[in-house]
């Protein structure tokens, strides 16, 4: 990518532009730095450019940029952060007794989140505002001129697509989580004992072992070990079933969402470009 078309070039330039419209004081003076600009020689986008550097004397308003990209990251990787630690608390709920329901435990931290994945694809067909991320967003914002314009500037740059940009945050979160759940598992079977049991009212041991089987069928194709029967419970089966919940979330929980993110990051993929019809 060169220079020229680098997208914070891009930003830098209608940075300028923005505040020139506003009657912002510039470290230098723009009328200078346009006459000196035109004694240069190049093409009309490289005078340009070497007129936004000249303004920008003092690098005041790259690093107002940076900041605003500052803002961004931070908000995505803190909402994730949170989501990680959310997944890892909440295996040691699900997990607070010996006696451990198999599927009780699976569906817990699979049911929301196959529920959310699925609704995401379905919405995917309707045009969806996010009134909530623009709320968050929006409180990020600087309150200083210049860098309240930069925040702005990432922030329409965001609405452009926000469809995919925003799937991208969201599915990166669900996967922090499910990784912060994984970890627990793996913490808690290797430190404690657990009994796996099988409790209903109108199922019996056999639809459990019948329902198991199927459920299986995947991680069968991996080599992954999985009982004919489950009664006797001995320590054997019992690690056979804490690896193949271990497995499950990361074949039905991570590895979707991990496909979903990649398709998200494929689409989010877009470059920040000026308008030259404004300059």
């Amino acid at each position: 990518m060169t220079h020229q078309s680098h997208p914070l070039t891009h930003k830098h330039l209608e940075l300028i532009r923005r505040l020139e419209s506003q009657s912002f004081i510039f470290a230098s003076d723009p009328k200078i730095a346009t006459e000196t600009a035109k004694q240069r020689l190049g093409t009309p986008f490289e005078k340009l450019i070497w007129r936004a550097k000249l303004i920008d004397s003092d690098n005041k308003l790259q690093q107002a940029l940076q900041k605003g990209h500052f803002l961004f990251k931070i908000a995505t990787k803190l909402y994730s952060g949170l989501y990680f630690v959310l997944g890892f608390i909440g295996v040691f709920g699900l997990l607070n007794t010996q006696l451990v329901s198999f599927f009780y435990v699976l569906i817990g931290l699979l049911g929301w989140h196959s529920l959310t994945l699925i609704f995401w694809i379905f919405g995917l067909k309707n045009q969806t505002s996010y009134p909530v991320i623009y709320m968050f967003l929006d409180k990020l914002s600087p309150k200083n001129i210049v860098e309240k314009n930069a925040f702005e500037i990432y922030l329409d740059e965001f609405k452009r697509n926000d469809t995919w940009r925003v799937g991208l945050i969201i599915h990166r979160a669900w996967l922090f989580g499910l990784l912060g759940s994984l970890l627990a598992l793996l913490l808690l079977f290797l430190f404690k004992n657990y009994a796996f049991v099988w409790q209903s009212t109108l199922l019996s041991d056999h639809h459990f072992e019948q329902i198991l089987s199927v459920f299986a069928t995947i991680p069968n194709l991996f080599g992954i070990a999985v009982p004919d029967k489950i009664y006797p419970l001995t320590a054997k089966i019992a690690s056979e079933l804490a690896i193949l919940m271990m497995v499950s979330v990361v074949i039905y929980g991570i590895i979707p969402r991990l496909s979903a993110y990649a398709y998200c990051f494929f689409k989010a993929k877009s470059t920040f470009s000026i308008d030259k019809n404004l300059f």
